[in-house]
């Protein structure tokens, strides 16, 4: 049975608590590591009142859908219309091409409703970092509007003697919604976190709410004991989560299941204590601005770190957050408030024709920026000539690279050199994302040389035996990947085997442990996180020489060893930004003696592998390459170079870069040749 919708204050003080948690994980303040569950208390509040809304009127038959959508538009448009123009605003002087082009596309798609969806395909493994996309958050908007969208007909279906079928339907659809959510983060994390199937559990939940409430006789006791729980919860996945935390899946039940103790338990009849302090009036004025709150702080946060120095600075920090306070209540008191009021656009008609005309006018601006690159002629050439380092990419990626999210497709080898020769391969390049950053040089020299080669990259798989990354999902199946090349190269009598990769960062990194004796990952591996460091490093070893040993079977094997690993400020991107402020950038860059230590123990490691004769291992070795080149530094491996960025970011070369490790190449290609 449903009850009769009527305003909450209680809600309006959780809304506080939520936006509050995305604020403070967003500001950086390091004890709400988890503060992004603050989204998931906004779409249980979000189910449970569209629910009441819909329902109580859906009962007494006065349920009108272009109603319900003129008031969403009210409610939702006119505060994200204000933003995106600041944004844009914002955006045109800020943003790097490729950055603003990309924020051209976000801009037409929160038009559409789409937003989630973009986002979610811009989230692989080369996409850009979040924290440069002012309108990312978004993404949560966009999945409530989907629900916004669909979620009435179900209702209407629902309706009359149908109605006692609500809390079966919206229970199993939560249910489904929940393992499918539950499955996804461990095969498809990034559908998981942005799209519509994988969410719409946490918006069920609210709306079950409706159905489902305390008797009017329940104890007081009780009441307090649900709230206060489910404060507790809401607190604790605040604190103790973190951005390594499976999410949402089962994660998200905590923050979901406390939210909705706090509706469940409390009414204006039976005012427990947390009813009392949500129901403070500072408390609910947080609440009132919680809408346009979320909107202002993320893109100011964006713009005063676009072109800092990457460190988190707090008092910038907290400067945006003040800003997001003044704009919001501004926003809030001008906008948002007199438009849901029907002050401003009093009738429908003109309330739906100027959301339709913002519409236009913002697909128009996010056509010409995408069509446009993001119009480049707004930034000096020398800026632009750093800045184009972070499209020194593999360019055939999509075609000769393994995803890093999905299984591996044994199919997926590319040839190096001349597509069309029918000659034999004389070797077979294979390894991670590393591999992936070298494959145009060795496209190039292949072709050159008139040496044909193949190449088999799979994103974060380093070329190792009976490992697997602790970071990945189930369908990232490392291990037999490299069975699949070693079964390659045995079967096409390859003679010559290349292994790329970005060494130290697994074991030193704890990025891998070892597959148990039937090949599985171990059953707590979702829970369990990094392995211990002896478990890493004894995974890596046994792992390298495995992998090098079944190919010594058979092929003669070079290992190219670890590309030094700048700082993590070292993007073109970041490196643009210096430009654009005048910095010099040809001292920038770690020294030999540092990438030397990072890389020492590996090395060892490796170097004792190569003394073995059994394994015919050579190893190439890319430092005198890429450092000491500076004739004002010689310990210098510097990140710029003739004008051009060496790195796409801290670890992997770019095209540009890897052009100066040619030479080194010259024994490999004349040993293949043999």
């Amino acid at each position: 049975m449903s009850h009769p919708f009527t305003y909450r204050p209680d809600i309006d003080g959780l809304r506080a608590v939520a936006v509050m948690a995305v604020l403070l994980f967003h500001g950086g303040v390091s004890s709400i590591s988890g503060g992004y569950v603050g989204v998931d208390v906004f779409f249980v509040i979000s189910g449970y009142l569209i629910t009441s809304i819909i329902v109580s009127k859906v009962d007494k038959g006065s349920f009108s859908l272009i109603d319900f959508w003129e008031r969403r538009v009210r409610r939702i448009i006119p505060p994200l219309m204000v933003v995106a123009l600041f944004a844009l605003i914002g955006s045109w002087w800020l943003l790097f091409p490729d950055d603003y082009k990309d924020f051209s596309e976000s801009l037409f798609a929160i038009t559409v409703f789409a937003s989630n969806f973009l986002f979610f395909t811009e989230a692989g493994y080369f996409a850009g970092p979040g924290e440069l996309k002012p309108l990312l958050h978004t993404w949560s908007l966009a999945i409530e509007e989907q629900f916004y969208l669909l979620f009435p007909f179900l209702m209407m279906a629902l309706a009359g003697g149908r109605a006692r079928f609500r809390v079966l339907v919206i229970g199993g659809l939560a249910i489904i919604s929940l393992l499918l959510s539950h499955q996804m983060v461990k095969s498809a994390p990034e559908a998981a976190f942005f799209l519509l199937p994988a969410r719409a559990w946490e918006l069920s939940i609210g709306a079950l709410l409706v159905f489902i409430r305390l008797s009017n006789s329940a104890p007081g006791w009780l009441r307090e004991v649900l709230s206060m729980s489910g404060l507790v919860m809401i607190i604790y996945t605040c604190l103790v989560y973190t951005k390594e935390t499976r999410f949402p899946g089962i994660s998200a039940l905590l923050p979901c299941i406390g939210t909705g103790f706090i509706i469940f338990s409390q009414s204006p009849e039976h005012k427990t204590w947390c009813y009392k302090l949500l129901a403070l009036k500072p408390v609910i004025f947080v609440g009132l601005l919680s809408y346009s709150l979320y909107l202002w702080h993320w893109p100011l946060l964006v713009f005063v770190r676009y072109h800092t120095t990457g460190e988190e600075n707090m008092m910038l920090n907290v400067a945006a957050m003040a800003a997001s306070f003044v704009l919001a209540y501004f926003s809030w008191r001008f906008v948002e408030g007199p438009i849901r009021r029907g002050e401003v656009f009093k009738t429908r008609k003109s309330v739906f024709v100027a959301a339709l005309v913002a519409a236009v006018i913002c697909i128009g601006i996010g056509l010409a920026g995408h069509l446009s690159n993001g119009f480049p002629n707004r930034f000096e050439p020398e800026v632009l000539s750093i800045y184009s380092g972070h499209e020194y990419y593999n360019q055939r990626r999509g075609e000769c690279l393994n995803p890093h999210y999905m299984n591996f497709n044994p199919e997926r080898v590319c040839t190096l050199g001349d597509t069309n020769s029918q000659s034999k391969p004389a070797f077979l390049a294979v390894g991670d994302s590393h591999a992936n950053s070298m494959m145009p040089l060795l496209d190039q020299l292949s072709a050159q040389k008139g040496i044909p080669g193949l190449f088999a990259g799979y994103n974060g798989c380093p070329p190792m035996l009976g490992v697997y990354r602790y970071d990945t999902g189930d369908l990232h199946n490392c291990d037999a990947f490299n069975r699949a090349v070693i079964e390659r190269v045995r079967k096409e009598s390859i003679d010559n085997v290349l292994l790329l990769g970005r060494w130290a960062f697994y074991p030193e990194d704890r990025m891998i442990g070892a597959l148990d004796a039937n090949g599985k990952r171990p059953e707590n591996w979702l829970s369990k996180g990094k392995p211990p460091a002896a478990e890493a490093r004894a995974a890596f070893e046994q792992g390298l020489e495995g992998m090098i040993a079944e190919l010594s079977k058979t092929a003669n094997v070079t290992l190219l060893l670890q590309v030094p690993l700048q700082d993590e400020h070292t993007s073109p991107r970041y490196l643009a930004s210096r430009k654009w402020q005048g910095d010099e950038l040809n001292t920038l860059g770690i020294s030999v003696q540092d990438h030397t230590e990072r890389q020492k123990r590996v090395n060892a490691f490796i170097r004792s592998l190569a003394e073995k004769p059994q394994y015919r291992l050579t190893l190439l070795d890319p430092t005198p390459y890429l450092c000491g080149v500076n004739e004002a530094d010689k310990n210098l491996c510097p990140v710029v170079r003739e004008g051009g960025a060496v790195y796409r970011d801290d670890d992997h070369v770019s095209t540009f870069g890897s052009q100066y490790m040619a030479p080194l190449f010259d024994d490999f290609y004349r040993r293949v040749a043999e």
